[in-house]
């Protein structure tokens, strides 16, 4: 066995009500940031609530940021720059992907008086403000992993107003994390399927990778079978605490996986639907996870055939069938030109993903004109 290094700093505490345990891990802040969603967390009076807890735990001041889906580099600077005006000593983020990232970013800029989009694979003299972060979706895992993915409009991705970009640093892991399943309860379903089939691709995605090792890859067979069996529960009965829990816990899960592994191709595929398309992250990735791995099968076949397993299919190349089936059952569309990919755009799409970090770690070592190719396939 290879040597390898796994680094996991934070602490995880997870349970139904957890959420009620906050004031026990704010370190003493007296002045707090909590990024918020831009509108569940008032209407649901989660934002009410987190903020009794604190002024509960002797916080003084609690100030509010919001996220939009897809932050970009300019909201995060927004939020930044109103915490270090009010000298907050704790950054903490409440909601989805967008808000724990939008909440990390700002911690590492609330310290650093620069443009987030300067800090973009930089060494920051400060470090970043503690972070505590509260997921109210299984998908991102981002509550336990060290990435803050934002748009960068001041970069142009193919046409799009900006590109996807991703700052992490040691101090952007979360020092806690507190998983609550009761807090996704009530998530719509589209919602649950869009966050539930990203922390699968995670787990797949990590579990291929050629920066995958041997611990990273028994945590991502630990999400894909649990994803497997749950996420279609709480498709079917949104209700459900118990499929919940185990969506929240196989999220976090993934999210330790790409902590250590990152993602391939097939985040750089989904990342043009979303800037180009406006496709939601985590669909996007599910539209395209089973052609990545077919495409990738020849380079890895024993754990893409052990994912197909897991999927209900067979260890050989066929077993895909089973991966489809199960994603069309979610409702996920695998097929490029339902949202809105036109044969004209490919050889841009292909040139934006070539020159992705994410492809030259999928385990085929692939050209331009095989890219292409797969992606006139599966328009």
């Amino acid at each position: 066995m290879e040597a390898f290094l796994f680094c996991a700093p934070t602490e995880v505490r997870f349970g139904a009500g957890v959420l009620g345990e906050l004031a026990e891990h704010i370190r003493g802040a007296r002045r707090a940031g909590v990024v918020t969603g831009l509108k569940s967390a008032g209407a649901s009076g989660l934002k009410a609530r987190i903020e009794e807890l604190l002024r509960d735990g002797g916080v003084e001041e609690v100030v509010f940021g919001s996220a939009r889906s897809n932050p970009s580099c300019t909201d995060v600077d927004a939020v930044a720059a109103r915490a270090r005006e009010a000298g907050c000593e704790l950054m903490i983020g409440v909601g989805g992907g967008s808000a724990m990232d939008t909440a990390k970013a700002a911690a590492v800029a609330a310290t650093n008086p620069t443009p987030v989009a300067k800090l973009i694979k930089a060494v920051w003299p400060n470090r970043a403000l503690p972070l505590l972060l509260i997921p109210t979706t299984a998908g991102t895992g981002s509550e336990v992993n060290q990435y803050a993915i934002l748009t960068d409009e001041g970069k142009v991705a193919a046409g799009a107003a900006g590109d996807k970009v991703n700052l992490n640093g040691p101090d952007t892991f979360p020092y806690t994390a507190l998983l609550d399943p009761e807090l996704t309860v009530g998530l719509p379903r589209e919602l649950t399927v869009d966050t539930g089939v990203d922390a699968f691709c995670h787990a797949v995605e990590g579990y291929i990778s050629r920066r995958a090792n041997p611990l990273a890859d028994a945590l991502a067979l630990e999400a894909m079978g649990r994803i497997r069996h749950a996420l279609p529960k709480v498709f079917d009965d949104p209700a459900d605490v118990a499929a919940r829990g185990e969506m929240l816990y196989a999220a976090s899960v993934a999210g330790l996986v790409i902590s250590q592994a990152g993602t391939t191709m097939v985040h750089a595929l989904g990342y043009h639907l979303t800037l180009q398309h406006g496709v939601s992250h985590g669909r996007a990735n599910a539209a395209l996870i089973a052609h990545g791995l077919d495409f990738n099968y020849e380079a890895a076949r024993a754990k893409i055939g052990r994912v197909y397993e897991i999927f209900g299919g067979g260890l050989d190349r066929s077993g895909v069938a089973a991966l489809e089936a199960w994603l069309h059952g979610l409702g996920v569309v695998t097929t490029l030109s339902h949202y809105g990919v036109t044969p004209d755009e490919l050889p841009t799409f292909n040139d934006y993903v070539m020159a992705r970090r994410n492809t030259k770690a999928s385990p085929r070592v692939v050209t331009p004109e095989q890219m292409l190719e797969l992606l006139n396939q599966i328009l």
